[in-house]
């Protein structure tokens, strides 16, 4: 059995949690010279797209300093470990059982999943004992320094499609114009797109999606 905090604090936020930065997207959009008007609307963009990103997979991905807090019920042997709310983990600061600090040789962390052991004091894994239980640790990507390249990819293809599709009515199917009539619109969820990510930007992020229940 694993266990899950009952809260998650942030105590040191990410400086930015943009996933890609102004310059790049402008050299991907073949675009070049001063417009204040149009880098705002780009920058802005690209706070939009790494927040829908981050609701799409259902995780934050900037570095940040969290405290969790754990009250562990039950008999000692039931909780195997727990669960950090955030992952990768880069670092622990402190694990304080019941008021008393653990040393680094009374636990070990699996950085990618964010799982916790409790150790015996000889390397050996033991059950969490029945106690509240704080971890203070740093968890995330540092943007554009250590965040995965599929991650800023996925970003600047969904500010390029937001840039190319501001001045296009998303739910038009299609349009005729011969003696000038017909428009068909999609009625309901457009094909092609994921709760609103499109398809081929979904692709690169279904692998960093996670959907705790």
């Amino acid at each position: 059995m694993k266990a899950s905090p009952w809260k998650s604090t942030v105590t040191v936020q990410a400086v930015s949690k943009d996933m890609t930065v102004l310059a790049t997207v402008l050299a991907e959009l073949g675009l070049s010279g001063t417009d204040a008007a149009r880098d705002a609307l780009i920058v802005t963009l690209i706070h939009q797209a790494s927040a829908a990103i981050v609701g799409w997979c259902g995780r934050e991905f900037a570095a940040e300093t969290l405290v969790d807090e754990f009250r562990t019920s039950g008999e000692r042997s039931c909780i195997e470990a727990l669960i950090l709310s955030r992952r990768p983990v880069t670092a622990i600061s402190a694990v304080v059982e019941d008021g008393t600090a653990l040393s680094g040789a009374d636990y070990e962390v699996d950085p990618a999943t964010g799982f916790l052991w409790r150790l015996d004091g000889a390397d050996g894994r033991i059950a969490w004992a029945h106690a509240r239980i704080q971890v203070t640790y740093t968890a995330g990507y540092v943007m554009l320094t250590t965040l995965p390249q599929d991650l800023e990819r996925a970003c600047i293809d969904l500010v390029k499609h937001r840039w190319f599709a501001r001045a296009r009515d998303a739910t038009l199917k299609s349009r005729e114009v011969v003696d000038v009539g017909r428009e068909d619109y999609w009625v309901g969820g457009i094909p092609g797109q994921d709760g609103g990510m499109p398809a081929e930007i979904s692709v690169l992020l279904e692998p960093w999606r996670e959907l705790r229940v």
